[in-house]
């Protein structure tokens, strides 16, 4: 064989072998050696990212962000308290506990309802749809015990103490000024206003006490149901001659022109229970001991109150709590109306309330007279005292 010849076969053999090595290389299921180095790089290029000044690291704070802002509350270690109030003036007690932290210091977590009426919180406490209820002492609570509900009241609310009748009978001013009305007497045959239905509202006893006063009944006067918060301006328009009603309506019909003040039912029911702290069968059956805790925390609440109001300590700090936190939003009418009495030991009177039992037995508001102990338990009002000791 020439050389030429050899020269030619050896072409074609290297030639068939590059082929053939191409084609093996193009059928592997693993990249070639030559396009490893770009993923390479790649992987590379989120470490840049991360190192610039803002844009990557952002995801990374936001989504520390939410635990950071929960941390303070802690709202899942507390015991949460769901408590129905109307947010009103006799309600200030609980209000002052929630703003000065006294509940959480109990480890609670208060979660207020605000409810129209007393009689709406009847059955959300008598079911146990709420924990705590600022109830206490109406016709339909006892016609709920004789039900079978087993709430109990465990605290004061709200009572008529010496200086302290912020439910008073509103005269129309002009009735005062002609000297038509000059004391309770006068009353016969005006149209005088208590929240509906008249009979059954709690300020029908104090009324007719009063007119027990000169002589006259319920029979004599012309009974009006009308809610308290629209009586200064029936009072300003004539539609009625007088109201029973409560701070701070008393003020702002004085403050209107529209009526006079003339008897505050301290007057003439001293140291009556109008109402009270009632906590459902379940809260006390179940969490006993959040209860417990939960009258130290409130009775706090109003020994601060009667410091405030009482003796005039530390009000201003009170009143910006109050605004705050309760319906009564402007700090003068805090400042000018007649303060509620709040025990600042807790206990409920419980002669007054059956004064009130035996009072809604005569008038047909009730069937069965219960005994003081179907609805009143001091267990947990005297659990505070041995915690906090008496008020000084």
């Amino acid at each position: 064989m020439n050389r030429n010849l050899q020269k030619r076969l050896g072409l074609l053999v290297a030639g068939a072998f590059v082929l053939a090595l191409g084609v093996a290389c193009a059928g592997a299921p693993t990249p070639t050696p030559t396009s490893a180095p770009p993923p390479t790089k790649q992987a590379a290029a989120p470490t840049k990212a991360a190192a610039a000044p803002t844009k990557a690291a952002e995801p990374a704070k936001a989504a520390a962000a939410p635990t950071k802002a929960a941390a303070p509350a802690k709202p899942k270690d507390l015991d949460v308290v769901k408590v129905a109030m109307q947010g009103q003036s006799s309600d200030a007690a609980a209000f002052i506990a929630q703003g000065r932290g006294y509940f959480k210091e109990q480890g609670i977590d208060f979660q207020f309802s605000p409810v129209g009426a007393p009689a709406q919180m009847v059955p959300m406490i008598a079911t146990s749809q709420v924990d705590v209820a600022g109830v206490l002492g109406s016709a339909g609570y006892f016609n709920a015990l004789e039900r079978g509900a087993r709430m109990k009241g465990v605290a004061d609310k709200g009572s008529l103490s010496k200086g302290n009748g912020f439910i008073a009978l509103l005269v129309r001013k002009d009735l005062v000024d002609s000297g038509k009305y000059k004391g309770v007497a006068d009353l016969k045959g005006l149209k005088v206003a208590l929240s509906p239905p008249p009979m059954t509202s709690p300020n029908a006893y104090n009324l007719e006490s009063a007119l027990q006063t000169v002589g006259l009944t319920m029979n004599d006067v012309e009974l009006v149901g009308l809610a308290l918060a629209d009586m200064p301006a029936a009072l300003a328009g004539g539609s009625i001659d007088a109201g029973v009603t409560t701070e701070p309506y008393v003020s702002k019909g004085v403050e209107l022109g529209a009526a006079i003040r003339v008897l505050g039912f301290d007057e003439v029911n001293l140291n009556h229970q109008l109402t009270g702290i009632s906590f459902s069968e379940a809260f006390m059956r179940d969490r006993p001991d959040v209860a417990k805790r939960f009258v130290v925390a409130y009775i706090k609440g109003a020994r601060d109150y009667n410091d405030a109001f009482m003796k005039n300590k530390g009000k201003a700090e009170v009143i910006k709590i109050l605004t705050e936190l309760t319906a009564l939003k402007d700090a003068s009418v805090w400042e000018k109306m007649v303060p509620p009495g709040l025990n600042p030991d807790g206990y409920l009177n419980a002669e007054s309330l059956m004064n009130t039992v035996d009072w809604l037995l005569k008038n047909d508001q009730i069937k069965q007279k219960p005994k003081p102990e179907d609805f009143i338990d001091n267990q947990y009002v005297d659990y505070a005292i041995g915690v906090l000791g008496k008020y000084k």
